[in-house]
């Protein structure tokens, strides 16, 4: 276990610094070995989407679409195993707002806002997730109306 958590750093890393391709291949090597590693699939879903914003031009994003639905298959794969881990659902919201149906983004940002309330009344400190959610979501739904 230790083993992975060092690619798994290393793959971060190397994310973090725009060797995207370096990165998604440790990280598959990873989900070879467990496929339902969570910390793996969230970082296959962000490199995946920090390399297609790294590469956005003007032009069409149907170059990169095969990728990007990779991206939104890992984070519906955490959803999957964990269906309240908000940070997939913050994730997978961000998602949809930056590359596919903003309404359907207001939907998940709303079902995020309300698994971190219900978190807040259990006694968890979810406050400033709960900010940033209710931020994104208003900031969505001036861009769509």
């Amino acid at each position: 276990m230790p083993e992975i958590v060092d690619q798994l750093a290393n793959a971060r890393m190397l994310a973090l610094t725009g060797e995207f391709q370096e990165a998604l291949s440790i990280i598959s090597q990873i989900l070879e070995i467990d496929p339902s590693n969570i910390e793996a699939l969230r970082l296959r879903g962000n490199a995946i989407e920090l390399s297609a914003l790294g590469e956005m031009s003007p032009g069409p994003i149907e170059d990169r679409s095969r990728d990007l639905d990779l991206a939104l298959e890992s984070y519906e794969a955490i959803l999957r195993i964990v269906p309240e881990d908000t940070l997939a659902m913050k994730d997978l919201a961000d998602h949809y707002s930056r590359f596919r149906d903003k309404n359907h983004a207001l939907k998940l940002y709303s079902q995020l806002i309300g698994v971190l309330q219900k978190q807040e009344t259990r006694g968890l400190d979810v406050r400033e997730e709960l900010r940033e959610a209710i931020e994104d979501s208003e900031s969505l739904k001036q861009e769509i109306f």
